[in-house]
C-alpha cells in the first residue's frame, strides 16, 4: 500500500497494488478515507452512490472513463475503487490558457489550440449521455443525500 498525494478533498488516499503469485501486478485499487469530522456518512455514501451512477453511464461512451466503485466501509468513511488516473483539466488546460497572454512559441500556441478543441469535443461528448441511464429506485436514496443525475 503506498500513500498518495494527489490534489482534492479532505480525504487520505491510498494506493494498492495486488500482484500474482510470481509478483507481477495485477489490479490497482484506491482506498479513500475521509477524516475530517465534518463530512458525514451520508456524504460518504453519497459519493459512492455517484461513483456508481457515474461508472455505469460512462461504460457505455467510448470517450470517458470513471473508476468502477468496489465497496464501502461507511463507519470507517472509506471507500473501495477502481485506480484510475486522470489528468488535472486545470493544469492541462486552464494554465496554459492564462499563461497564453504572455509571449508563448508557435509549437505551444498549436498545443493549447489543440487542448481546447480537444476539451471542448470531449464536452460535447458528455453532453450526449443520456441523463436516464442510471435509474434510481425508491428507498435508495437516505435522507439529506443528492443524486447525480
Amino acid at each position: 500500500m503506498t500513500v498518495l498525494n494527489v490534489e482534492g478533498d479532505d480525504a487520505k488516499k491510498y494506493l494498492i497494488a495486488f500482484r500474482s503469485q510470481d509478483g507481477l501486478p495485477q489490479k490497482k485499487v484506491l482506498l479513500k478515507q475521509y477524516t475530517k469530522d465534518w463530512v458525514s456518512f451520508s456524504k460518504v455514501q453519497n459519493e459512492f452512490r455517484g461513483l456508481n451512477v457515474t461508472y455505469e453511464a460512462f461504460s457505455r461512451t467510448p470517450y470517458f472513463r470513471a473508476p468502477q466503485p468496489y465497496g464501502i466501509v461507511l463507519q470507517d468513511k472509506i471507500l473501495f475503487m477502481e485506480y484510475c488516473p486522470s489528468i488535472n483539466l486545470q493544469r492541462m488546460l486552464w494554465t496554459a490558457l492564462k499563461l497564453s497572454r504572455l509571449r508563448l512559441s508557435v509549437m505551444q500556441h498549436e498545443s493549447l489550440l489543440r487542448s481546447a478543441v480537444q476539451t471542448g469535443n470531449l464536452l460535447a461528448e458528455f453532453q450526449k449521455i443520456p441523463v436516464a441511464l442510471s435509474e434510481v429506485g425508491e428507498g435508495e436514496i437516505s435522507p439529506g443525500m443528492k443524486t447525480y443525475f
